[in-house]
């Protein structure tokens, strides 16, 4: 019950899918708890597409910058109630950054499949899932999404990793 006070505050889920997915979704969350430090995905690396919330602490979201002094560049600070991997978990594409945890930190995972597999069962919240999806990656609209871009903050597009740090050199 706890877990879906949490959903209802993120518009990603209670602006674009119905009531019924997000309750049954509610018992699909696992929690999982980091050390200050500690990276929880890297981009190119296999994994399952996971959407995260953070529960308490947070998580930094930053790209490696060799060619600069500083080895890396902090692109995005996530605090408690806000998501991040939302993008390869609508989109499939591989991850674009790293994430770590800043502090020690809990945060609720979503798998892909879990979610997929509870809103295939509603066909309008499927349908949903499915326009996003294609309009991330046919159009590169990420309105639905509640994102900002990290490079100037607007809501309509979102940059990529190799366009940041182009603006850089």
């Amino acid at each position: 019950q706890g877990n879906g006070t949490i959903l209802k505050k993120i518009p990603l889920f209670f602006k674009n899918f119905s009531q019924d997915p997000l309750r049954k979704l509610v018992y699909e969350m696992k929690e999982l708890n980091f050390t200050p430090g500690e990276v929880i995905f890297a981009p190119n690396e296999i994994d399952d597409n996971s959407l995260f919330i953070v529960r308490k602490g947070e998580v930094e979201l930053y790209v490696e910058t060799p060619k600069f002094l500083d080895p890396i560049t902090i692109v995005r600070k996530v605090k408690e109630n806000e998501v991040f991997g939302e993008l390869s978990f609508f989109s499939w594409k591989e991850r674009e950054c790293f994430a770590r945890s800043a502090s020690f930190t809990s945060l609720f995972i979503i798998t892909q499949k879990d979610f997929l597999n509870i809103i295939q069962s509603n066909t309008e919240d499927y349908q949903i899932y499915c326009e996003i999806k294609d309009n991330i990656n046919l159009y590169e609209e990420y309105k639905r999404l509640f994102i900002k871009c990290f490079s100037c903050k607007a809501k309509d597009h979102s940059r990529n990793r190799e366009e940041s740090l182009d603006k850089f050199e």
